[in-house]
Order: structure tokens, then sequence, then C-alpha cells
């Protein structure tokens, strides 16, 4: 499945197709011309496709918890830095919401199910 396909407009040679799960593409698109051939290859290194489905953050000096589709979810202890992991307990591929009920004993039990 391919869910948009992009040629570079000062760079024929370069295209672009991302398939919902990565980029891919290659850098010469104009030997399709001549010999029917193109290499193939992933050029999304250090690009992950997601989508943020929801944020929330304790009312008083807590963290951010953001789940997202793919990869579950997050805890965001800081936000000058990314998380080195996702969700451990319980593992999703894909959280689609997030609410809360804040009390604030229950406010660390809950930060270590996350991490």
């Amino acid at each position: 499945m391919i869910e948009g396909l992009s040629i570079d407009p000062f760079d024929s040679n370069h295209w672009l197709y991302g398939t919902g799960l990565t980029l891919m593409g290659g850098h010469d698109l104009l030997n399709w011309d001549t010999m029917h051939n193109v290499t193939l290859s992933v050029l999304a290194t250090g690009i992950e496709e997601t989508s943020v489905q929801g944020l929330i953050a304790p009312p008083v000096g807590g963290p951010l918890l953001s789940v997202v589709g793919d990869d579950g979810g997050f805890l965001h202890s800081s936000l000058d830095n990314a998380p080195a992991t996702a969700f451990k307990t319980p593992s999703y591929g894909t959280t689609t919401y997030v609410e809360s009920s804040w009390n604030i004993s229950l406010h660390s039990d809950l930060l270590n199910i996350y991490v």
C-alpha cells in the first residue's frame, strides 16, 4: 500500500513513497526511462511515523504521559529529552486514549506501572 509518492522538484532522480510503516525511495528514478529498473531502499533512518492520540499530566509536579499509535505511549520525565523506552506494563501496540481522575496518593503507583 502506498500512502504518498513524491519526486524531489530539485532532483528528478530522488523519489520517496510512504507505506504507513516507513519511507522508501531511491536516487535513480531517471533509470526508469531506459532500464525500467530503479533501486529501492528504506530512506527513513531516524524517522518514526506515528500519531499522538492523547496527552495528560497530573495537576501538580508530575511528568507528561503520551499515548501514540504503533508504540503504545511514553512517560516523559523531562520535556528536554526523549524517553528511552515506551510503556512496558501494560504493553500496547497502539494506545488510543488516556484519561485521569488524579489522586496524589495514587500518583506514584501509577507512574511505577508505566516504567
